[in-house]
């Protein structure tokens, strides 16, 4: 979802103003009635038959005012309409040129971004508490609202990435990242809440009307959710952090704990198995990911080499033992930008292929 940054932004103020000089008719007509029927009123002495039907007029009158209101409210519901927090539909970052941890403290970091703009916004809510709100206050809720959802689409898109990178490998913290998700929905629910309840604050200062007691009352309660929701995304985001970081240290432990399943006879088979090694890597790169029967594969190919190369080496397989490590625990680790940039010097420095 990168690039998704503002899309649910369709909230502009020369829109809901173009509703709301539309809306001023009715008020403006009720207006002009009324002067023209002062203006045209026949003096008193005019005959009973000339006199005005004041009853017609105040029911004229009152049936303005009531179309007026309704027509703010129509307004208020247009403005909703059209500057409505979209859904987000994930669509994964490209994270093939970034490491694993890269992503995760990533992703992190933007959920505690959220999670402040979220709070931020929660505090200038705060000031409702005189049972008022200005329009400088309420732009300045709904700002912080823009950068706290724009933050939530770039955790969505992050974590959709993630899942299409490297969710194969990390199979011990992917509950974790589960109950991330599950957090971050709640959140998105609670976000269009607080949408709803600021522009309808919006458009009715816009209008030149007050909000009233129970619109302020849903905007507060609007905040303190979404604040409440982005503090428990934030905390789920560091235990998943941490979790994972104890998986990252596993997965690279593991690399060592892999025993060889068919140890080289002589130096030729030996050379054999380190370009299995290399072979096997291209192929598993090829798309940018590695899945875990392709981990399982390279630690083996690894294990093979190297008892290969204790066996049989020379000087110039020996120069193969720490690329062979290093790339392995790049793989493992789920650096593989690392991985695909150190495979020409790798390369190079092998004999030839028998």
């Amino acid at each position: 979802m990168t690039g998704r940054k503002g899309k649910a932004f369709a909230h502009e103020d020369t829109f809901i103003q173009k509703i709301w000089r539309q809306m001023l008719c009715p008020y403006m007509a009720i207006t002009i009635f009324l002067f023209l029927a002062a203006c045209t009123a026949p003096g008193p002495t005019a005959s009973p038959s000339a006199t005005p039907d004041l009853q017609a007029t105040i029911d004229a009158a009152l049936a303005g005012t009531q179309a007026a209101e309704a027509n703010l409210q129509a307004t208020v519901d247009a403005a909703i309409a059209a500057t409505a927090q979209a859904a987000v539909t994930p669509t994964g970052a490209d994270l093939s040129e970034q490491s694993e941890e890269a992503t995760v403290d990533e992703i992190e970091t933007t959920v505690d971004s959220c999670a402040s703009n979220t709070a931020a916004a929660s505090t200038a809510s705060e000031a409702t508490s005189d049972d008022a709100l200005t329009a400088e206050e309420a732009d300045q809720i709904y700002t912080y609202y823009q950068l706290a959802y724009a933050d939530l689409e770039e955790a969505y898109a992050l974590l959709s990435g993630y899942y299409a990178f490297y969710g194969e490998l990390a199979q011990e913290s992917l509950d974790l990242l589960h109950d991330l998700e599950e957090d971050l929905d709640d959140l998105n629910a609670a976000l269009g809440e607080l949408n709803t309840a600021i522009l309808i604050i919006q458009t009715q200062l816009i209008a030149g009307a007050t909000p009233s007691a129970g619109d302020i009352a849903r905007l507060e309660t609007a905040a303190d959710s979404a604040n409440t929701a982005a503090d428990n995304a934030r905390t789920m985001a560091g235990t998943w952090a941490t979790a994972h970081e104890i998986e990252i240290a596993e997965r690279a432990a593991e690399v060592n704990y892999t025993i060889a399943e068919a140890i080289p006879a002589n130096r030729v088979d030996t050379i054999t198995s380190v370009y299995t090694f290399l072979d096997d890597l291209k192929a598993a790169l090829l798309d940018r990911v590695i899945s875990a029967d392709e981990l399982a594969l390279l630690l083996v190919d690894r294990a093979n080499a190297l008892a290969g190369i204790d066996a049989h080496g020379g000087a110039t397989l020996q120069k193969a033992v720490d690329p062979l490590n290093q790339i392995t625990v790049m793989i493992a680790t789920g650096n593989f930008p690392a991985a695909r940039a150190a495979i020409p010097d790798f390369e190079a420095i092998l004999p030839d292929r028998p």
